[in-house]
């Protein structure tokens, strides 16, 4: 129907603008309300009053039109009448006789609200450095001629791009790792001269604060942006220059107090991020295919953005230590806890309480206990699949059988339609939540992931996320790992993910030791003060897990990577344990 097609309207605007139709489809679908949809319209500058849209003058004719929204760049609009009455008169009309010789498609709406968490377009936008209100953030237009900004882009495009990111890079000095918002301290390309004179003339104007060592080069295609973000403390000094070729783009500042800023960055522009907007203020692009600019909307191009650097070598003293991953603290030790047996003592000293193969006290009581006592809550947090597990699971053979060990929620029971998938949790009360989710009736149960209740070689995959951090000895953990090996035929794949030492700049947490307890934050059902539990999880560090499997014989690491702040391996079953 003609509604339906202006709800997926509604959210193609969204994305390509980042602005909110403020309209829906009604609840009752015979309900008669004073709002219209109108498709089907003469064409006209949406940005223009809308008092000046043909379709004005003549719905005034069946009474007080209210207000009018045009959607920009479609033959759209949403008409609302001061009374429901004159909205009937004016739909009735305009399905008989159209608009301007065409046939007009008609339909009731509803008025909405703004839904949480949607770009805000009353957030104004500037082009000015003098409006621009935040500390340290300097903008100059001008900084390259379009001569200069076109011969720059010319060059850069003679040279290779990279293609492993969802955009092409270029990286220059050094290599910027955009999972663990790092620098690899291995250098690669050399500044070319063009790129070297951009700098000192950066540098001549006070742009930058340093001789940069490092660029990256990224490039953008409409739609596509960068999550807001503040670059890495510890990983650059202060001053960090980004110089836009191409298109224009607006560029949006959050301060830690809710405040925002847009600014436009037009072709040429150089935009120098110092002190307080380096350190504290984040910094992203949305993706959408336009921006709101003065009130009118600016169409996005291919834009290509150079960013220059220096590599920090030493840790970070800068005064905003709430940001700054060099002076936050580490999770403090826990204090000793109360046991309800009447013991307390501080829990990692549990580690050492191992009894051959016996289940370790620590696991026990700060990971299966803990678990039983946050499933509903934990649950509400854990909803979206990670994309590169998702991609794993999608990836496989039409038809494939895969083990999900330890799957928590069930978040990732539905990702593929092809394949079918068993799945099983120590929790009880997580597997309950996952039961839910689960595509194949009967498909869940409880079971340990050092001891997996399925058969051997039933499985083409099998899947453990997210659980090999809570295993507290390295006998265990290979344990596992073999657990689901076992499962999977020859050529079967295997992925895994644990939590890792060093998290990315998304993460809250900052770990100074491998074996940590981690607080959970538990709501009471008073509202009183929340209950910490602690959990304990070990942390494991770059080229851990690949070397935990080299003692396998019977399996190979496909691959080892970084992802969402865990490390991961992708395992190959090569021939039985037997053989």
């Amino acid at each position: 129907t003609q509604l339906a097609m202006s709800m997926r309207l509604s959210r193609k605007f969204r994305k390509a603008t980042g602005l909110h139709i403020p309209y829906k489809r009604p609840n009752d679908p015979a309900a008669e309300t004073r709002h219209l949809y109108c498709a089907n319209l003469p064409e006209h500058d949406s940005s223009q009053d809308w008092r000046s849209h043909p379709l004005f003058p003549v719905c005034s004719e069946f009474g007080e039109v209210e207000t009018m929204f045009l959607v920009p760049y479609k033959p759209v609009a949403y008409v609302t009448f001061v009374d429901e009455g004159s909205a009937r008169k004016a739909c009735s009309f305009l399905r008989e006789s159209g608009l301007s010789g065409k046939l007009v498609h008609v339909q009731y709406a509803e008025a909405c609200e703004k839904r949480p968490g949607e770009p805000n377009p009353a957030i104004p936008c500037t082009s000015l450095s003098k409006d621009l209100v935040v500390e340290g953030l300097i903008l100059k237009e001008d900084f390259l001629s379009p001569e200069e900004s076109e011969d720059t882009l010319n060059q850069l495009d003679e040279l290779e791009w990279e293609s492993s990111l969802s955009r092409r890079v270029q990286h220059f000095g050094f290599t910027f790792d955009y999972a663990t918002r790092r620098v690899n301290t291995l250098k690669t390309r050399a500044f070319p001269p063009f790129l070297l004179r951009i700098a000192q003339r950066a540098l001549r104007e006070k742009l930058l604060l340093f001789e940069p060592d490092q660029c990256t080069v990224n490039e953008y295609q409409p739609g596509q942006g960068i999550r807001s973000h503040v670059d890495t403390h510890s990983a650059f000094e202060d001053g960090i220059l980004s110089v836009s070729l191409g298109s224009s783009v607006v560029m949006e500042f959050r301060s830690p107090d809710g405040l925002s800023k847009n600014v436009q960055l037009k072709p040429g522009s150089a935009l120098s991020m110092q002190g307080e907007s380096r350190y504290k203020w984040a910094h992203g692009i949305s993706n959408r295919k336009s921006d709101l600019v003065d009130g009118k909307f600016v169409q996005r191009c291919r834009r290509v953005s150079m960013t220059f650097r220096k590599i920090k070598t030493s840790p970070c003293k800068c005064e905003f230590p709430e940001q700054c991953d060099s002076q936050l603290a580490p999770i403090p030790k826990p204090r000793t806890v109360q046991y309800t047996d009447g013991t307390e003592l501080d829990p990692l000293t549990l580690l050492h309480h191992a009894d051959g193969d016996k289940e370790p006290e620590i696991e026990r009581r700060h990971v299966h206990e803990v678990y039983d006592t946050i499933a509903s809550h934990f649950s509400e947090t854990r909803y979206k699949p990670w994309p590169k597990v998702a991609a794993f699971l999608q990836g496989l053979p039409f038809g494939s059988i895969v083990a999900d060990v330890g799957c928590g929620n069930g978040r990732y029971l539905a990702c593929a339609k092809h394949i079918a998938v068993i799945a099983l949790d120590r929790c009880k009360g997580l597997v309950e939540h996952a039961t839910e989710k689960a595509v194949i009736k009967g498909a869940l149960s409880i079971g340990d992931a050092v001891s997996v209740p399925l058969r051997s070689r039933a499985f083409d995959a099998a899947i453990s996320i997210a659980v090999l951090h809570h295993l507290s000895t390295p006998a265990r953990r290979l344990n596992a790992i073999e657990e689901l090996l076992r499962l999977v035929k020859v050529g079967g794949r295997v992925l895994i993910y644990a939590w890792a030492k060093e998290q990315g700049s998304e993460s809250r947490f900052h770990f100074s030791n491998s074996d940590e307890m981690v607080p959970w934050s538990l709501p009471t059902t008073d509202g009183k003060d929340n209950v910490h539990v602690q959990r304990y999880c070990h942390l494991y560090v770059e080229d851990e897990l690949p070397r935990l499997c080299e003692g396998i014989s019977y399996a190979s690491v496909e691959r080892s990577y970084w992802d969402c702040s865990n490390w991961c391996v992708e395992l190959i079953k090569v021939k039985e344990r037997n053989e």
